[in-house]
């Protein structure tokens, strides 16, 4: 199992626009590979919470922060910090 993770750092285009994703958004990727884990991970900053659809029913799970808010598909889990 490889995680993988993608912050904007203003050096992401979107591909549709061929603008630099400037909205503030962190996400990480469980995947088989590292290859696919930072392949995902990066696709979900550039499409926001409508590309954890991606991942439903999937292996795979992830997590995006966009906008304060932490949104969570598959294998994660949420933990409180003690």
């Amino acid at each position: 199992m490889i995680v993988g993770g993608s912050d904007t750092a203003l050096h992401i285009l979107d591909p549709r626009s061929g603008e630099l994703v400037r909205e503030p958004r962190w996400a990480a990727v469980v995947a088989d590979s590292a290859t696919e884990a930072e392949v995902l991970s990066t696709a979900l900053i550039v499409a926001g919470e409508p590309g954890l659809g991606w991942l439903m029913g999937a292996e795979q799970g992830a997590l995006l922060r966009q906008a304060g808010t932490i949104h969570r598909v598959g294998r994660f889990e949420l933990v409180e910090p003690a």
